[in-house]
């Protein structure tokens, strides 16, 4: 029997079938807490973040405050401050 294409099976040649890589992309709610209230944006990440956790936005500096469970396409809420200046 001859293995469908994307099975794990080797052909017969012994070698293995190439698989499809895929590279999932998490899609966040970022909350910026100031003293002017608070600042919204949609940010597309590779890994999931955690509280104490800094990274880069658009070149700048922010620390994670809180993580909550998203809602809809989000795959998460992060509470963030910002560190510059």
């Amino acid at each position: 029997m001859t293995p469908r294409h994307g099975s794990h099976k080797e052909d017969g040649l012994g070698e293995p079938e190439p698989r499809l890589r895929c590279h999932a992309m998490l899609y966040d709610v970022l909350v910026i807490k100031g003293g002017e209230g608070e600042l919204r944006f949609t940010i597309e990440r590779d890994a999931p973040l955690s509280e104490g956790d800094t990274f880069e936005q658009n070149a700048e500096p922010y620390r994670v405050l809180s993580v909550e469970v998203g809602h809809g396409p989000f795959a998460a809420t992060v509470i963030a401050e910002w560190l510059g200046g």
